[in-house]
């Protein structure tokens, strides 16, 4: 098998466990399954606050890029940057879900989503680097 196909497979498992795991949790906890490939913002604050973190991650990005391409290895960088990205991301949506959600069980589904995301990271760059 060759790299493109590998992570091809990859990126197949790693959608599939991800709507495995927003299917499965919304029917257990009872809530409106919400898009997995749509942003869906709690309210208009929430909207501004991600943006500011997308837009705060981004510099961070191209800065640590620039970094990365004179100093050190450049695909354990990548990785870790978009490791931040969702992590971010991710926290100021369950902050939001949490505090002003109609339903706040869903901020514990996307702390779930968020873990099972970075476990299966952290297993694909293990994989990777090792």
């Amino acid at each position: 098998m060759t790299d493109s196909n590998h992570f091809l497979l990859a990126v197949g498992i790693f959608l599939f466990v991800i709507v495995f795991v927003n299917v499965t949790l919304s029917r257990l906890f009872k809530v409106k399954q919400r898009s997995l490939f749509k942003e869906n913002y709690v309210n208009a604050t929430h909207k501004k606050v991600n943006f500011i973190v997308t837009f705060l991650l981004i510099v961070v990005g191209v800065l640590s890029w620039a970094y990365v391409l004179t100093y050190t290895k450049l695909e354990f960088t990548v990785y870790l940057i978009l490791l931040v990205v969702v992590g971010a991301q991710n926290a100021v949506r369950t902050w939001f879900e949490w505090r002003h959600a109609e339903e706040p069980r869903q901020a514990l589904i996307t702390v779930i989503e968020t873990l099972t995301i970075l476990l299966y990271y952290g297993y694909v760059s293990h994989y990777i680097f090792t």
